[in-house]
């Protein structure tokens, strides 16, 4: 009964912090009517014209004013969006951790409601005067265990795990560790995960300080193993610290925070490889702070790369109305971390540009003094360097505007947190192009994006002094606040940590393992699966090794089922022309020969021979020998069938394929392949062993391919569930699970 009036207590009442910002949000809609109270005065200037003017002014502007009007009207449409998505999460989240989100983090026990334990204190206060020692060494006992079991329980609680390294030396200085500890913070106020910070640092032993732990390199393994946890999240520059810990990341699903604009700098190519496969799987996905970091990612073949700027605390820095001060004061507060970062991060850039412009007062913070300034410096009266951490709240207060003077992607940030908190609070940033911050500055014009020139910069210098109202407004600001929201960025990790993950992660490391300890090699890449398939024994047998026995014949039948489903649901009959891509040895054909015209397109001489011969009876049959995956067909067809085939690909090489098949074809067309379901291969492969499998395969869960489709420009039409508890002696995770998916999908208008 307590608990549950303690539960109504609880659902009447709402985060007071959060509520507050909100209602400051709603109350900054102040911005709309100055915008209302413009257009009213503008009006009237223009009943006062001569008829002559209004007309001249109205074919004019008509055009350039309705535009303003859609795009104002679709700004405060996205913008009431916003806050209605933040007050639903606000609302749904009255419960324990958020009401007592600060005991999130703390080992909270409360046994009150044990049964036992209170039979006997009653036992106790109703017979004081007999054997009260043995009655208070059995409380004890009792209490005791009770105190144990809830701490053995809050041990195995599902964890996410926010993992950064150094954060001893460089958490007051130093963006990565000062975003580790914010993301720590929110996640513990917000989250329903029991969740933890661990730091990797250079000692001999764990230590704990208050709720973070401070864990050496060669502990991490055991400080992972006695923890059941759900999901690591990992800051740092680049993709490098994934390859720390002896690879013990590999084993875990990981969400990564590359936080520089180059993540991929340190690393070989030929090591993307197995964050590549893993992050095909489902297991690792990269948030980047900016447009170019997300493009080089997906460059070198990497998927699930989201822009999702850095965590901030968005109630400390809130908007001020702001004067510029008759000298000029531009802030700089992107300090190298030591001089192999001063060109990169502009140092010389900036010194151009202090010596061009004597007329504005600079002030730079510096990490320290350990880190030697440019010498001219120390001789400009209108240059102050202050060493150190500082008040930010009162170095944004003295400064007019913010310099991000970077001259290229290496040894940066992607977005520089002084920047943000900068323009939060109104205050305009000029940025060089090659920042990542540059991006945020061209969506909400709270400053300059410029060249790499001192010139350049004089010039956004100039601009905005002259139109400074235009560039800190108010609107601005708050537009800025709701795209870099903490609640969406807590919403989507908790997604991602309640995903699929097996058991037991195989990286492609182990899988070659296996395979050459049982003399095999593994079969990856598109020329090697070519070479594979043009053996005359794998052409001859492959029919007869993969689709004659059960269940694998059940597999066979149902699979060409739904595919004749789907056509004839489709086309109800019309005259069509299929496309079969990599058709071995006729196996999904003899559904296609059913339906239309049919052309079969392999690189395999050998499996093209099987094929002719097999359907030699039929005259709608035609074969081409090419390489997809290289050469081009300048026809389209109205259905394309594709299956085994698809699979054995890296996603940088599906999207290749993607592409192709979209330009083969029509406007109504489909393409109908196979999708593995990753529930039932992982734990199916785990227990029969890798060194099973030679070729390259890739699977996935049905909502990872939905949206493989959806970002390379297909509708998914069908999906149609194959081999439901076909297979026996299987682990009992895959007894309910599909063995594959047919999808049907058509390209996006």
């Amino acid at each position: 009964m307590e608990n549950q009036l303690r539960e109504i207590e609880m659902k009447e009442k709402i985060d007071k912090r959060n509520i507050e910002a909100f209602t400051y949000e709603i109350e900054d809609q102040k911005g709309l009517k100055l915008f209302i109270k413009k257009v009213i005065r503008k009006m009237i200037l223009w009943m006062l014209k001569p008829i002559g003017e209004k007309q001249n002014d109205l074919n004019r502007q008509f055009y350039v004013q309705t535009k303003d009007m859609e795009e104002t009207l679709a700004g405060l449409k996205d913008q009431i969006e916003r806050y209605r998505t933040d007050l639903d999460y606000v609302m749904s989240k009255r419960n324990h951790n958020l009401l007592f989100g600060e005991l999130s983090a703390a080992n909270d026990v409360n046994v009150m409601d044990d049964i036992k334990l209170n039979e006997q204190i009653r036992f106790l206060k109703e017979n004081k005067s007999e054997s009260v020692e043995q009655q208070l060494s059995q409380i004890q006992n009792i209490f005791q265990s009770d105190i144990e079991n809830s701490l053995l329980q809050r041990k195995m609680q599902d964890v996410i795990l926010i993992l950064c390294f150094g954060l001893k030396r460089n958490s007051e200085v130093e963006a990565i560790r000062k975003e580790a500890l914010d993301l720590y913070t929110v996640m513990r106020r917000w989250s329903r995960y029991y969740v933890q910070m661990v730091s990797v640092e250079e000692q001999e032993s764990i230590e704990y300080q208050g709720n973070i732990a401070y864990v050496p390199e060669e502990l991490l393994e055991k400080y992972f193993a006695e923890r059941n946890i759900k999901l690591v999240v990992l800051l740092e520059s680049n993709i490098s610290i994934v390859y720390r810990a002896r690879s013990l990341f590999f084993k875990y699903k990981l969400i990564v925070r590359l936080t520089g604009q180059d993540p991929l700098m340190g690393v070989e190519p030929d090591h993307y490889e197995h964050t590549r496969h893993l992050n095909d799987m489902g297991f690792q996905r990269y948030d980047v702070y900016s447009k170019k970091a997300q493009n080089l990612m997906k460059e070198a073949g990497f998927k699930n790369v989201n822009v999702k700027y850095p965590v901030i605390d968005t109630s400390v820095w809130k908007y001020k109305k702001r004067d510029v001060n008759e000298k000029t004061v531009i802030g700089f507060a992107s300090s190298p971390m030591g001089k192999e970062q001063w060109i990169d991060r502009g140092m010389d850039l900036l010194t151009e540009v202090m010596s061009d412009n004597a007329e504005c007062e600079f002030e730079i913070l510096w990490r320290s003094e350990q880190i030697p300034v440019q010498e001219e410096w120390m001789h400009m009266e209108h240059c102050k360097v202050l060493y150190g951490r500082q008040d930010m709240q009162a170095f944004y207060d003295r400064i007019d505007l913010l310099l991000i003077p970077y001259v290229s992607i290496e040894n940066n940030h992607a977005c520089s947190f002084s920047a943000l908190e900068a323009m939060l609070q109104g205050i305009p940033v000029i940025a060089t192009k090659v920042s990542g911050i540059a991006d945020l500055i061209d969506k909400f014009g709270i400053g300059e994006v410029c060249g790499t020139t001192s010139s350049e910069i004089k010039m956004s210098i100039q601009k905005i002094k002259n139109h400074y109202d235009e560039y800190s407004g108010r609107e601005k600001a708050l537009l800025l606040k709701q795209e870099i929201s903490e609640t969406n960025l807590v919403v989507e990790m908790e997604r991602y940590a309640e995903a699929y993950l097996p058991k037991n992660i195989t990286t492609i490391g182990e899988w070659r393992r296996d395979l050459e300890s049982a003399g095999k090699n593994l079969v990856k890449g598109p020329s090697e699966i070519k070479a594979y398939y043009s053996q005359f024994e794998i052409a001859e047998n492959y029919n007869k090794d993969r689709f004659i026995q059960f269940p694998e014949n059940c597999i066979d039948l149902l699979e060409r089922t739904s595919i004749g489903s789907i056509i004839k649901d489709r086309f109800r009959g019309e005259d069509i022309n299929i496309l079969d891509i990599a058709p071995g040895d006729g196996r999904i054909m003899q559904e296609n020969l059913k339906y239309g015209e049919c052309l079969g397109a392999d690189s395999s001489e050998e499996m093209l021979r099987i094929l002719k011969k097999r359907f030699e009876n039929f005259d709608n049959l035609e074969t081409k020998k090419m390489d997809y995956f290289e050469d081009k067909i300048e026809r389209q067809f109205d259905v394309i069938t594709t299956f085994r085939y698809i699979r054995h690909f890296e996603y940088f090489q599906r999207k290749v394929l993607y592409k192709k098949i979209k330009r083969n074809l029509t406007p109504k067309g489909i393409l109908i392949f196979d999708v593995p379901n990753i529930k039932f291969e992982m734990p199916v492969r785990n227990q029969n062993g890798w060194d099973k499998y030679n070729i390259y395969d890739i699977f996935m869960t049905k909502e990872e391919m939905v949206a493989e489709m959806k970002e390379n420009g297909f509708n998914v039409e069908y999906v149609i569930a194959i081999g439901n508890n076909l297979m026996e002696n299987i682990p009992e995770e895959c007894v309910n699970e599909p063995i594959t998916w047919t999808f049907g999908v058509t390209k996006a208008r």
